[in-house]
């Protein structure tokens, strides 16, 4: 089934038709008929985008593709712009350029803006690309993805971690979390201990998580990976730390690289994340519902006057 806002835009051409049949010669006709097809796929294309991509959900968007200086851009719109620390590097990217980070000092301040005060649903997505996974010796670490508060704590916690615990030859994200108003070490059983899964260094993965509703869900490589996670006494809001790209503050550091990094403050479903990952987010920035809205009242004034 199709929206309903392309149904009504569907039958309105429908009868916009009928009145010119009666009057247009066989050329025009044919012509017409071929717009009504046009402008209804538009329809639907531009109601379903807009569905997804209300641009209110966006909380920040990091391209990663200035490729010189030591700040990055917030595309979303909302000036979350980021300031380099420990001298994180320019490197080719994913889509164009991106971040490499050194596992030791380098990461991304994004600051505490309003967009990122997130209280009931999230998607945090990113391309990453490890250098420093083990799995058999002892050179791997805890490599914070991003992060915004601390879900970590005995007391009442809040706020959300997106990381891999490769520590001694780990494989799982039992330190993505979510705060829990009970406390409680990783969110106090709200995480993705034992959803594991073998990385290789030197290859690029899209990595999401989504929570809504209190289930979370975690995405790798547009599929999502486990069962859904059941959460309890969710605190996703925390007002008191950065939202940092590649740490958890000062600790934590990623070492490898990072690209494409997109927050919303609604859970996307997995189509929509697979949508993201194939384009990439400068692709999904420029063929949002608003431009997709412009170009079919430009269309349509088009047709009109044939």
């Amino acid at each position: 089934s199709f929206p309903i806002n392309g149904l009504y835009l569907f039958l309105a051409l429908i009868f916009y038709s009928a009145k010119q049949i009666r009057r247009s010669n066989e050329m025009k006709v044919r012509y017409l008929l071929i717009g009504v097809v046009v402008l209804f796929v538009a329809g639907v294309l531009t109601t379903s985008s807009y569905a997804r991509y209300d641009p209110k959900t966006l909380a920040g968007i990091w391209l990663f593709d200035e490729g010189k200086g030591n700040t990055t851009a917030d595309s979303s719109g909302n000036k979350n712009d980021g300031t380099f620390k420990g001298s994180p590097k320019w490197s080719d990217g994913k889509f164009s350029k991106c971040l490499e980070f050194d596992g030791a000092s380098a990461y991304v301040d994004c600051g505490n803006g309003e967009s990122l005060d997130i209280t009931k649903a999230i998607t945090v997505a990113a391309w990453v690309k490890f250098k420093k996974i083990d799995y058999k010796g002892a050179g791997g670490g805890l490599f914070f993805i991003a992060s915004k508060g601390n879900p970590d704590a005995v007391a009442p916690n809040s706020g959300w971690w997106f990381s891999y615990d490769n520590r001694a030859n780990g494989q799982g994200f039992p330190y993505t979390c979510f705060g829990n108003s009970a406390g409680g070490w990783a969110g106090g059983g709200n995480n993705f201990s034992g959803y594991n899964f073998v990385f290789d260094n030197g290859v690029w993965y899209h990595l999401a998580i989504t929570v809504e509703k209190s289930i979370a869900k975690l995405y790798i490589n547009g599929d999502q990976s486990g069962a859904d996670k059941p959460l309890s006494n969710l605190v996703l809001s925390n007002t008191s730390t950065n939202f940092c790209i590649g740490s958890y503050i000062t600790n934590y550091y990623f070492n490898g690289l990072i690209d494409d990094v997109a927050v919303f403050n609604v859970a996307l479903t997995m189509q929509d994340i697979q949508n993201t990952m194939n384009t990439g987010l400068k692709v999904f920035l420029s063929s949002n519902a608003v431009d997709l809205s412009g170009k079919l009242v430009a269309t349509w004034a088009v047709i009109k006057t044939q």
